[in-house]
C-alpha cells in the first residue's frame, strides 16, 4: 500500500469515537514505549480520551494525554484548547483506580492535518509545556512501526470484537444448568 492509500484509510476514519478511538487504542497498546493504555473518553475524561504511562529517561512514570479529533485542527479550536486545560489541571484516577496521577505531556492526534497557525499557538498558549501533534503523517510513520498488518486487514477491528464476544459467550454458556451449547 503507497502512502496516499495509506493517507485515504486514515481519512476514512470519520467517527471518532466510533472508528478513530478503536484504532488509536490498538496502535497505542502495541507500541513498546508504553507501559499501559487507558481510554478514559467519556464523562470523566478530564481532556484526555486516552492517557498512557511511559518509564521516563531516570526511571520515573510520566502520563501522556491524548486529545484526539477527526478532520483538520486549525488555529480557532476553542474545544481542544479546553481539553489541554484540563488534561494539565485535573487529577485523575489511573490503573483502575489504584494511583491519582497528572498528566506530564499532552498528544493532540487527528487522522488528517493540523495546521501550523494551530501548531504555533498551541505551543505558544502552553509554553513550558510538552505538547506533542501526530497527525496523518505522523500515524503513517507509527502504523508502520508498531502496526503494520492494520494496512492489510480491513477487519482487523471487527475480527477482535467478534473473537471477545465468542469467549464471552462461550464463558457464559460453560456449566450451564441448561445445558446450552456455547457455539
Amino acid at each position: 500500500m503507497n502512502y496516499k492509500e495509506k493517507a485515504e484509510k486514515l481519512e476514512n476514519l470519520k467517527l471518532e469515537v466510533q472508528d478513530f478511538h478503536p484504532f488509536l487504542s490498538e496502535l497505542f497498546s502495541r507500541m513498546k514505549e508504553f507501559e499501559r493504555v487507558e481510554y478514559t473518553q467519556g464523562n470523566r475524561e478530564y481532556g484526555a480520551d486516552f492517557v498512557l504511562e511511559s518509564k521516563g529517561g531516570f526511571g520515573d512514570l510520566e502520563y501522556t494525554g491524548i486529545v484526539v479529533k477527526v478532520g483538520t485542527i486549525r488555529q480557532n479550536n476553542i474545544e481542544i484548547e479546553r481539553q489541554i486545560d484540563e488534561c494539565f489541571t485535573m487529577p485523575r484516577v489511573f490503573n483502575n483506580g489504584k494511583i491519582e496521577i497528572n498528566i506530564n505531556r499532552v498528544a493532540v492526534v487527528t487522522n488528517t492535518n493540523i495546521t501550523k497557525n494551530a501548531q504555533d499557538w498551541i505551543a505558544k498558549k502552553y509554553i513550558g509545556r510538552t505538547i506533542q501533534f501526530l497527525d496523518k503523517e505522523s500515524l503513517i510513520k507509527l502504523i508502520d512501526k508498531n502496526y503494520e498488518e492494520y494496512w492489510k486487514d480491513p477487519r482487523i477491528f471487527l475480527n477482535g470484537l467478534l473473537d471477545e464476544q465468542e469467549k464471552k459467550a462461550h464463558r457464559i454458556c460453560i456449566g450451564n444448568i441448561l445445558g446450552f451449547d456455547s457455539d
